[in-house]
């Protein structure tokens, strides 16, 4: 080990100073009810009750003649691939405007 006699110190203190700089933003989550206020909210609310009044009218799935029968089961399942993906769709373009994202 080396010592005070060779002219070396045994130990080195160091300092260290960080600067904070800028406050770091806050999050906040702000709802913004009063779109659904005007006419184009309106609609936005109209396009999910009907999405989820027409998923629950065409949600068994089945043909024109029950479980027998498989007339029509194509359209029914076209049917409620379009009226789910818009519904989705729609869901979240509501949250968009309500959350203003």
């Amino acid at each position: 080990m080396m010592n005070e006699s060779n002219g070396m110190k045994t130990h080195t203190s160091v300092t260290v100073t960080t600067d904070p700089g800028p406050a770091p933003q806050s999050l906040e989550i702000r709802l913004n009810i009063g779109y659904f206020k005007t006419p184009a909210g309106i609609v936005k609310l109209a396009q999910l009750a009907l999405g989820v009044i027409c998923m629950a009218c065409a949600a068994p799935a089945l043909g024109i003649g029950g479980r027998k029968v498989n007339f029509g089961l194509g359209h029914n399942h076209w049917f409620l691939f379009v009226v789910v993906t818009s519904f989705i769709v729609t869901l979240i373009w509501t949250f968009f405007y309500l959350l203003q994202v």
